[in-house]
């Protein structure tokens, strides 16, 4: 009498049951099988998962079916020890994936052992999504690689372009007032406005000069008449053209056009002297407008190339071999960004104070992480600061401290306002998203730098958080239209927990 362990039994009498019992309708291929494969038996799911007819005798063996035949007895090596394994079948032609569970029958008799019981599960819509979703991973992954090296090879060119830029700034500084890395832009918009003067004075001396008959052989009336109009233009562009911006553009078209008239003046009709006095006056100005233009664009080059340089780090944070956590003072971060930001600080003419009040604070984290991540904030700051009233320069403030759990960065600048509702709502975080105020002025940025930061301070159980508020103590009314047009300060602090 059996005391224990599986019911045994023949194999025809198992076929029997089977053949009229419930495992008939189930969702799910049953088949048994001797070990060569050969088909004993195949319910209803499993006839048609395998192509076989619905009620003709078994003549196939499994192996006919597998996309590779010689994994058959692989197959019944595992039967029996639990383990769930995906196979891979092909009928007719058409690719099918299971789930397959072999597992051995004991019997009474023992010449009829050897016969498995094998149970297939349909997974190939699952398998061919996964198998989708993992080639479109490649892919993004190769895409991603191949962008970081195009980002690459465009900052190469900025750099390429910044120092071609340095170079005809430079071939154009003799006789100006400043050099290309650090001409403070006031210093040069005095240097324009007396230059502007001087040709003011210059070319009315030179359409005062001789007599009507004269003046009409060297240029034809209409252009003196439009020398003598741009006249007012350069002794009061600064009133006529309000937008900073713009005055370098117009009186450089303003010194093209008397450069043009004074080189077409037919000799023997002017006097030399006021003709070559107004000719040195509009050389001089052109040249500082050009200066002050390459400046200019020496700084959105600069920009720029930080920009990228940030979102190539960003973008191929997922391809590359990730740094191990490693303990390090936060103050030495601090100061590598800034030291990385050295140029792009010096371009836009704004001046980094480091208030370091956590020398020793140390926290264990991703270095290059976060060096990216302050590095973005201080970016920023640079970018969104306006010249302070009473200051040479504009300026931001970056400051460390720490109390018995975490470091704090505060990085704050005075320019350009967050409206509370973009903050309140986390506007200012979600990925690409640029505050309404942050397009002033022409300046570029990606919309990904608060986003990043945020997503390293909260992947080391930090957090990133924001406030912006009017810089004066009497400001308008936040429901009065003037009130984000003030300056503002803007405070960005991220926490890190210290290192234990």
């Amino acid at each position: 009498m059996s005391t224990g362990g599986p019911r045994r039994q023949t194999l025809p009498r198992l076929l029997s049951q089977l053949e009229s019992g419930p495992l008939i309708d189930l969702p799910m291929g049953i088949y048994i099988a001797d070990g060569e494969g050969r088909l004993a038996y195949a319910n209803a799911e499993g006839r048609r998962m395998l192509g076989l007819p619905e009620e003709a005798g078994l003549s196939a063996r499994i192996p006919d079916f597998l996309a590779e035949p010689a994994s058959w007895p692989g197959l019944v090596e595992a039967a029996g020890r639990g383990r769930r394994m995906l196979v891979h079948f092909r009928v007719d032609d058409r690719d099918l994936w299971v789930e397959n569970h072999l597992a051995p029958i004991p019997y009474e008799d023992q010449e009829q052992n050897g016969f498995y019981v094998g149970c297939m599960v349909d997974v190939t819509e699952e398998h061919e999504a996964a198998a989708r979703t993992h080639a479109l991973q490649e892919t993004v992954r190769e895409l991603t690689f191949d962008i970081g090296q195009i980002l690459h090879a465009n900052t190469s060119t900025l750099v390429m372009v910044n120092q071609t830029l340095l170079a005809a700034a430079r071939a154009l500084e003799p006789g100006l007032e400043g050099d290309p890395d650090g001409a403070a832009p006031e210093a040069l918009e005095d240097q324009m406005a007396r230059r502007a003067e001087r040709l003011a004075g210059s070319l009315g001396k030179l359409v005062a000069a001789g007599d009507p008959e004269r003046r009409a052989q060297a240029l034809a009336p209409e252009r003196w008449e439009k020398l003598e109009a741009v006249i007012p233009t350069l002794e009061s562009f600064e009133e006529l053209i309000p937008v900073p911006e713009m005055r370098i553009s117009a009186l450089r078209a303003v010194t093209g056009e008397v450069l043009a008239a004074c080189r077409e003046i037919a000799p023997g009709h002017m006097p030399k002297e006021k003709v070559r006095d107004t000719l040195r006056a509009a050389e001089e100005l052109e040249r500082i407008t050009c200066f002050m233009d390459i400046t200019a664009a020496r700084t959105a080059v600069v920009q720029m190339d930080t920009s990228l340089a940030a979102l190539r780090d960003f973008i191929t944070t997922e391809i590359r071999t990730d740094d191990p956590n490693t303990r390090f003072t936060v103050a030495s971060v601090v100061r590598e960004a800034i030291a990385h930001l050295s140029e792009f600080s010096r371009a836009a003419r704004v001046e980094v104070v480091f208030r370091n009040r956590s020398e020793d604070a140390e926290v264990f984290a991703n270095r290059r992480d976060l060096l990216r991540a302050i590095t973005n904030l201080l970016h920023n700051a640079i970018k969104y600061s306006w010249k302070r009233e009473g200051h040479d320069a504009p300026w931001v403030s970056i400051e460390i401290s720490n109390d018995d759990e975490a470091v704090r960065v505060e990085v704050e600048n005075w320019g350009v306002p967050v409206e509370q509702v973009e903050i309140e709502a986390g506007m200012v975080f979600q990925m690409g998203y640029r505050g309404k105020r942050s397009k002033d002025r022409g300046r570029l940025g990606t919309g990904i730098g608060l986003t990043d930061s945020k997503r390293v301070a909260e992947a080391h159980r930090g957090s990133l958080s924001m406030d912006s508020r009017p810089a004066r103590v009497s400001s308008p009314d936040p429901d009065h239209r003037d009130y984000y047009r003030q300056p503002f300060l803007t405070r960005v602090t991220m926490t890190i927990p210290l290192a234990v």
